[in-house]
């Protein structure tokens, strides 16, 4: 997960939103001190993770964001609601289930 949050709004995230769970690792920029939109970020991301970019998937509302991560190899779905975000997840093999 990398994310563009305060400190503040990410322990209410954490504490009330229980799909955090489902990220094994998170960055945020409170702790990174860089945005999403920074190249940087994503270097960082696959290399502290050892992971390859074609087995990443980076969902964000900002197009230019999306296109920073796809430099990299990352796949992006912009997102616009829940329904298109869960259609586009499934096209991954991502199937949502409600809780």
């Amino acid at each position: 997960l990398l994310s563009d949050h305060a400190r503040e709004w990410v322990e209410y995230i954490e504490e009330y939103h229980r799909f955090l769970a489902h990220f094994s690792a998170r960055m945020y920029s409170f702790k990174t001190g860089h945005l999403k939109n920074e190249t940087h970020n994503f270097e960082i991301l696959l290399a502290d993770l050892n992971i390859s970019s074609d087995s990443c998937l980076f969902i964000d509302d900002n197009k230019e964001n999306i296109a920073v991560a796809t430099k990299y190899g990352i796949k992006g779905i912009l997102f616009k609601d829940q329904g298109q975000l869960i259609r586009e997840l499934a096209t991954f093999g991502i199937v949502y289930e409600r809780e």
